[in-house]
């Protein structure tokens, strides 16, 4: 399994922020689940997003909100990479701590 995926912007005629779409295969792919934590990166920032399928997209596309591609300094064609999100207490990190 791929630990991550280079996707290409659109935006997302919804206003408020905090999650994106893409196509279900791209989380499949990561090991996503529907609405689950994805790590977005642009060359300048990255973000945590909540990711949804939608299947109407193409694949390699990630419709991301106009105040989220604000945040990242991303715009419509840039290429942003989509990371799932580990938790500490998945990566074990918890344990080496107490």
């Amino acid at each position: 399994m791929p630990d991550s995926m280079e996707l290409t912007v659109e935006p997302s005629v919804i206003s408020i922020g905090g999650s994106a779409r893409v196509q279900k295969s791209a989380l499949q792919g990561l090991g996503i689940d529907d609405g689950g934590l994805a790590v977005i990166c642009s060359e300048k920032k990255d973000m945590l997003l909540n990711v949804f399928p939608d299947n109407m997209l193409d694949d390699g596309i990630i419709k991301l909100r106009k105040v989220d591609m604000d945040k990242l300094s991303v715009q419509e064609g840039d290429k942003v990479k989509m990371v799932a999100h580990e938790s500490i207490l998945k990566k074990g990190l918890m344990d080496k701590l107490l």
